[in-house]
């Protein structure tokens, strides 16, 4: 892979900046999630799954455990053994 000379800068959780991108992503994924209630197609549920997914990991990022367990207790309802949850930190409360 060639490298384009730039560094990709790693936010610190500490920064204003990191606070900002997880609170964004954060927006999106409610305001998507409130768009597709109810809907059940295919497409539909893996757009949800993805943003339970997302939602998990901004409230992972801002310490809200309980929530985080919540999201990644659905989506593993839906799909047993869900890899992205399954690489989680252990030190997350037993839901």
């Amino acid at each position: 892979m060639q490298s384009t000379g730039h560094p990709v800068a790693k936010l610190d959780a500490a920064s204003p900046w990191h606070r900002l991108t997880v609170e964004l992503r954060q927006e999106m994924s409610l305001r998507l999630w409130s768009a597709v209630v109810g809907d059940n197609s295919p497409t539909v549920s893996e757009l949800r799954k993805a943003c339970q997914l997302n939602l998990a990991s901004c409230y992972l990022n801002t310490g809200r455990t309980q929530t985080v367990v919540q999201l990644c207790t659905d989506v593993l309802a839906a799909e047993p053994g869900n890899r992205k949850v399954l690489r989680l930190p252990s030190h997350l409360p037993a839901g």
